[in-house]
C-alpha cells in the first residue's frame, strides 16, 4: 500500500512537471503569436502607406507623361512652322532684291521668337523627364524596399515558429 502511494506521489509529480512545462510552452506560444500579429499588424500599415505613395507617384508620373506629350505636340508645331516662316518670301511677286527690309525684319523677329520658344520647351521637357525619371527610380526603389520588408517579415515568423 506504501509503495503504491509512494508510485502514485511519484507518478502525480511527474505529472505536474509535465503540466509546469506545457504551461510555459503555452506562454511562450501566446508570446509568439501576440509578436507575430504586432508585425503583421505594423506590415498592414505600412503597406497601406506604400500603396498610397506609389498611386500618388503613378498619378504624378501620368501627370507628367500629358504634359511631355502636350510639350512634344508643341514642339512639332512650332518645328512645322519655322521651315514656312523662313522660305516665306511673300506672294512671290516680288524678287529678292526688291523685298522690302520690314518684312525680312519681320521674318527674323518671327524666327527668333519660335527659336527661343522651342529652346524653352526643349528645357521644359528635359527638367519634366528628369522629373519622370526620378519619380521612376522613387517608385523602383519603393517596390524594393516593399519587396525586402515582406520577405524579411517571413523570414521573421518562420524563426518564431
Amino acid at each position: 500500500m506504501l509503495q503504491e502511494l509512494k508510485d502514485k506521489s511519484q507518478s502525480l509529480e511527474v505529472q505536474e512537471a509535465n503540466v509546469r512545462k506545457l504551461q510555459q510552452q503555452l506562454e511562450a506560444a501566446q508570446k509568439v503569436t501576440l509578436a507575430n500579429r504586432m508585425l503583421v499588424r505594423k506590415l498592414r500599415s505600412h503597406a497601406k502607406m506604400v500603396k498610397e505613395t506609389v498611386t500618388k507617384k503613378h498619378l504624378a508620373a501620368s501627370n507628367f507623361e500629358e504634359e511631355l506629350l502636350r510639350a512634344k505636340s508643341i514642339l512639332s508645331a512650332v518645328k512645322r512652322k519655322i521651315p514656312t516662316a523662313v522660305g516665306d518670301t511673300g506672294s512671290g511677286r516680288n524678287s529678292p532684291q526688291l523685298e522690302s527690309l520690314g518684312s525680312v525684319g519681320n521674318e527674323n523677329q518671327k524666327l527668333m521668337i519660335t527659336t527661343t520658344i522651342s529652346e524653352q520647351i526643349k528645357s521644359s521637357l528635359a527638367t519634366k523627364l528628369n522629373k519622370l525619371s526620378n519619380l521612376s527610380k522613387l517608385e523602383n526603389s519603393e517596390k524594393r524596399k516593399l519587396e525586402g520588408t515582406s520577405d524579411s517579415s517571413e523570414e521573421t515568423v518562420s524563426c518564431l515558429d
